[in-house]
């Protein structure tokens, strides 16, 4: 853990509203570290009731159908007249 700065300087208020920015920031971070630790794939329907249940999730749409020419396959494949 990393170790405190000195606080002795301020009053009682100030250590408290320093401590828990402190605090915040140290959730964040682990929040933040385990999204990026996340190994499971879910499906659209999963997703849907981890939200009904009110849970946070993160989703991640992948849409392929601009980075494939449908046209060229099509024309590919067709057979030649």
């Amino acid at each position: 853990m990393q170790e405190l700065p000195d606080l002795s300087h301020l009053t009682e208020e100030e250590r408290n509203i320093i401590m828990a920015v402190m605090d915040r920031q140290k959730e964040e971070e682990e929040k933040e570290e385990a999204m990026l630790n996340v190994k499971t794939l879910y499906t659209l329907p999963m997703v849907a009731c981890l939200v009904d249940e009110g849970k946070t999730v993160g989703v991640v749409y992948l849409d392929f159908s601009k980075a494939i020419d449908t046209d060229f396959l099509w024309r590919k494949w067709q057979p030649m007249a």
